[in-house]
C-alpha cells in the first residue's frame, strides 16, 4: 500500500469524490485547465506536490520568465514551495514539498489546498505578464519566425512547433 493512501482517502471523504491513486503509487487530478500532482518521495519520507501554473506567451517568453521566476524570493518563506519551468511540456509549476515526518491528515489537506490556491494567484500573474509581454511586443512590431519557415507567424502559432525565435 502507497504511504499517500490514507490521505487520499481522508481527501476523498472530505470531497466526497471517488479518488484513487496511479498505479505507481502518486495522485494526479485536473483541476480546471491545471494538473495536479502528489507523489512521495525521498524513499516516502516526503510528499511532493506540484500544479500546473499556466503556460508563458510565446512572445518575450524569456522576460516573462525571469520576471516569475523573481517571485521565489517571496516563495522563501513557505519552507519549501518553489516555482519551476518545465521547457520539455512549456508550463510553469508551483512544487511543494512537506516532510511526512508526524504529518497529520489536516496538515496534508491543508498543504494541498494552499497549493491549489497559490497555483491560482501565480497562474493570474502569469497572466497578467503574459498580456504586458504580448502588447509590449506588438508595439514593437514583433512576430514569431519558424526556423527554416522564413514566414511570420502570429501568437496563434501551435505550441508543438519547431524552436522559435524572436525577430
Amino acid at each position: 500500500m502507497s504511504v499517500l493512501q490514507p490521505y487520499i482517502a481522508d481527501l476523498a471523504q472530505k470531497t466526497g469524490l471517488l479518488l484513487e491513486l496511479s498505479p505507481d503509487g502518486s495522485f494526479t487530478a485536473l483541476l480546471g485547465r491545471r494538473r495536479l500532482l502528489v507523489q512521495a518521495v525521498d524513499n516516502s519520507e516526503a510528499f511532493l506536490f506540484y500544479m500546473e501554473v499556466g503556460r508563458p506567451t510565446l512572445f518575450r517568453r524569456g522576460e516573462v520568465l525571469a520576471s516569475l521566476m523573481g517571485g521565489n524570493l517571496f516563495l522563501a518563506e513557505t519552507k519549501g514551495a518553489a516555482l519551476s519551468y518545465d521547457a520539455f511540456n512549456e508550463v510553469v509549476g508551483l512544487n511543494l514539498i512537506l516532510p511526512l515526518h508526524h504529518l497529520e491528515s489536516d496538515h496534508f489537506l491543508n498543504a494541498l489546498e494552499n497549493i491549489v490556491t497559490a497555483a491560482g494567484e501565480w497562474g493570474r500573474k502569469l497572466e497578467a505578464l503574459n498580456a504586458g509581454a504580448e502588447e509590449r511586443a506588438r508595439q514593437a512590431g514583433e512576430t514569431l519566425v519558424f526556423e527554416g519557415d522564413g514566414a511570420a507567424q502570429g501568437a496563434s502559432a501551435p505550441g508543438d512547433a519547431s524552436p522559435l525565435i524572436r525577430v
